[in-house]
């Protein structure tokens, strides 16, 4: 992917990623390898030596299997992990923050600066690309719009609204039935030494989402989906790296996005709950209310 198309694919799923490694190196050209010293022929075995035993089965180790017994239900897991994050209480205590993250696409050398001002589920956010210009979203009730220097300004519908909404939510395992309509608990699995249960959420449109969660601490661990955008779909896995406690409730503050064609790397800088948000930050533009 060129250096324009991944920045635009990068702007277009700005504000959809959740308050959120290096690559692979490189395969060996083979053309430019040093040719390895010609070995020597070697004899052909005599016609009455034994032929060479054959392994009857494969060396390679196979993984134990996990168990699947016992699968807690996907609510069971909501509430567990709500608890985890500080309890509804505190959670409902927030009405405002305010939020400073960066975001960084190693490979390709890229930064972008992201702040949000959020209330009760409304928000403004903008990010600066050196380069490419600042991107600004508007969430007020039920409508969505967006101004970027690829699109211009747009007014967001359909999957993408949808993604970007739930996304943006404060705690989204608090307010799930807000934004689909079944959860079911998949399985169980290793990840990294620890047993992660993995849940499917299922939107009325038909999108799914994949919370994963830590068995011991109930936290999230890993979130996968289809993100849609401007540029078409694309698949996202987003691995959480570190919390850190304000105040008692648990926010993400790294994490790693891998989206197929690069990672990004997200790591919050300021969290405020319940920032001052001055009036009219969160508010429709002119442009939108025409």
């Amino acid at each position: 992917m060129r250096l324009r198309s991944l920045r635009t694919s990068a702007l277009s799923i700005l504000f959809a990623l959740p308050v959120i490694a290096c690559d692979p190196p490189p395969a060996a050209n083979p053309d430019d390898a040093t040719p390895a010293a010609e070995a020597p022929a070697a004899e052909a075995p005599a016609a009455d030596a034994p032929a060479a035993e054959t392994p009857a089965e494969d060396a390679t180790a196979k993984a134990p299997e996990v168990d699947q017994s016992n699968l807690p239900e996907a609510e069971a897991l909501f509430a567990a992990n709500v608890k985890a994050v500080g309890g509804q209480e505190k959670i409902d205590a927030i009405k405002t923050y305010y939020t400073e993250s960066e975001m960084e696409i190693p490979a390709q050398k890229i930064k972008i600066t992201n702040k949000m001002w959020w209330r009760s589920g409304d928000f403004y956010a903008e990010a600066e690309m050196p380069g490419m210009g600042v991107t600004k979203v508007w969430k007020v009730g039920e409508e969505l719009w967006s101004e970027d220097p690829i699109n211009g300004m747009r007014k967001v519908e359909g999957k993408e609204a949808e993604q970007q909404m739930r996304n943006n939510a404060l705690v989204l395992t608090a307010a799930w039935k807000e934004y689909f309509a079944t959860a079911k608990t998949t399985g169980r699995r290793s990840v990294d030494g620890k047993m992660v249960i993995d849940v499917m959420l299922t939107s009325q449109s038909g999108d799914e989402v994949t919370l994963s969660f830590d068995e011991t601490s109930s936290l999230l661990v890993e979130q996968s989906f289809m993100q849609d955008s401007p540029q078409g779909k694309i698949p996202m896995t987003m691995r959480v790296d570190a919390y850190e406690d304000y105040d008692g409730f648990k926010q993400v503050t790294k994490s790693t996005m891998d989206m197929t064609v690069a990672k990004i790397i997200s790591t919050v800088t300021k969290f405020e709950p319940n920032a001052k948000i001055e009036k009219g930050k969160i508010e429709l533009p002119a442009a939108a209310k025409k």
